[in-house]
């Protein structure tokens, strides 16, 4: 018998640490998942918040291009970068947007048919769109756009087959003229 009594303290022993073992699983186990529970509410509220964005910056990309696409926009063109101080005439030109495409007035007369344009948004306000224009005559123009509000600003620049660039910024609103007294103001004061 006293081997039967030392193995039932031996199955006690055992069986506390058995029950003690369970618990300490089943609390780790249980901790665990109210940590990944936390973790997957966590990621799941930090990816709602990435999509909210993409929402709304998608929004804001669809109501500039539908503004795009609503009107004409009379561009004004003034000579810049290589071609600023050069004898080179500022223009007015039309823009146009349809189909996911840009079209310019000026430009048509020239060959050059409309393209496809990309449009995406900047520090999540400014509707930026860029394009690529060819000619049968191998020129290239490359426009980039920005739509600010009610006014579009932006960058052309030109550049032929036998390597001549020419640069221009524009916007929708005209450029200030100098007035005449201004400029004999400006004359007398020196």
């Amino acid at each position: 018998m006293p081997r039967y009594k030392s193995l039932k303290k031996e199955v006690k022993v055992k069986g506390k640490g058995w029950v003690f073992g369970l618990s300490l699983f089943l609390v780790v186990t249980l901790a665990g998942g109210v940590w990944a529970k936390e973790k997957k509410t966590a990621t799941v509220q930090a990816g709602d918040d990435a999509a909210v964005r993409k929402l709304a910056e998608k929004q804001i990309i669809e109501q500039g291009l539908a503004a795009m696409r609503a009107k004409e926009w009379t561009i004004y063109l003034v000579p810049s970068g290589q071609s600023y101080g050069k004898k080179i005439p500022q223009q007015v030109d039309v823009l146009t947007f349809f189909d996911g495409k840009v079209s310019s007035k000026n430009l048509g007369s020239q060959g050059y048919e409309p393209s496809n344009y990309t449009p995406w948004l900047m520090d999540n306000q400014i509707l930026v769109w860029e394009t690529m224009q060819s000619n049968p005559a191998g020129d290239l123009v490359f426009w980039r756009g920005e739509l600010r509000g009610e006014v579009m600003v932006g960058f052309l620049s030109m550049h032929s087959k036998k390597g001549q660039i020419t640069e221009y910024t524009f916007s929708s609103n005209p450029p200030a003229e100098k007035r005449p007294e201004q400029a004999t103001n400006k004359s007398k004061s020196r």
